[in-house]
């Protein structure tokens, strides 16, 4: 049973039945371990002051097939210490976002992807 320090416990009256806790039935092994995955690459990013603007545990596009974290690229600011610990860097299509051109790039970073948009 989850217990926080604000609340209170209800007392049981003697003779009653004590039910068994649910089983997880939308957070199976499998999301509950993404989640963690997301959370543990997210918290590493904002430890390199690294600015997380999105994430999601299915993906976003173009990258589908793994949870992603999306960043804020600051040109002003060194993402080195991500590259140094990302493994190899996708190039998407190249855009236009808001007069200017851009692409998308996505590196695995444990066990996840980060996407950023890069000006060209």
């Amino acid at each position: 049973m989850l217990h926080h320090p604000d609340v209170i416990p209800m007392r049981r009256h003697a003779g009653a039945r004590v039910e068994r806790e649910p089983s997880l039935h939308v957070l199976n092994a499998a999301t509950a371990a993404r989640i963690a995955r997301v959370n543990e690459a997210m918290r590493a990013l904002r430890n390199m002051e690294i600015r997380v603007i999105q994430h999601s545990l299915a993906g976003i596009p173009p990258v589908t097939c793994a949870p992603v974290v999306r960043i804020e690229r600051d040109p002003t600011r060194s993402i080195a210490p991500l590259l140094d610990k990302a493994g190899a860097r996708t190039f998407g299509p190249e855009f236009d976002r808001d007069g200017r051109t851009v692409r998308v790039v996505s590196a695995p970073f444990m066990a996840v992807y980060v996407m950023w948009e890069e000006a060209l």
